[in-house]
């Protein structure tokens, strides 16, 4: 389903992002910090300029030279948010007998729910994901769903084809 392209795509997403806006520095604790807060700042940035898929910038405002201790720690937090909009679609993988890497699996399963309805002559797949990285109106806002939609949609699409392609091989049916 997903590979582990995907989270280092996305870690390298947030280093760059990271990069873009931030500059660590060592405090040593000799003065005082002039931005304590980075996860609030990096959220400020995040929700006004970003976009899916966009890099994050800082525009022309001054890079926010940040301590570093402070910096790795965000750092950490981001990465560990990585495969959490993915974990919605664990279930569905499961019951479709498709591998979940652990960077994916290990956010749980609470995220999203998979009914499946084999009888004549109707046969029906119902995938739902529930899983919001941020509120419902960030979602909108970053075109995140949709593109989510499509993506994962198409791939279940090509995933169920060669399956289905597959057992009717096995059952003896020409392909």
């Amino acid at each position: 389903m997903f590979g582990t392209m995907g989270k280092r795509q996305g870690e390298a997403a947030i280093d760059r992002d990271l990069a873009a806006v931030f500059i660590p520095v060592q405090l040593k604790h000799q003065r005082r910090e002039r931005w304590p807060n980075v996860a609030e700042i990096h959220s400020a940035r995040f929700r006004s300029g970003s976009r899916f898929g966009k890099k994050l910038t800082r525009g022309r405002a001054q890079a926010y030279y940040v301590d570093v201790v402070k910096l790795r720690a965000l750092r950490r937090q981001l990465f560990a948010r990585v495969g959490k909009l993915a974990a919605g679609w664990v279930p569905a993988a499961r019951a479709l007998g498709a591998a979940v890497p652990a960077w994916i699996a290990r956010h749980g399963t609470a995220r999203g729910t998979i009914s499946m309805r084999f009888s004549a002559p109707r046969y029906s797949i119902e995938m739902v994901c529930l899983a919001a990285a941020n509120s419902p109106h960030e979602e909108m806002q970053f075109k995140n769903v949709p593109y989510a939609i499509r993506y994962a949609t198409n791939n279940l699409t090509r995933q169920i084809a060669h399956r289905l392609g597959s057992d009717a091989r096995t059952a003896g049916f020409a392909a």
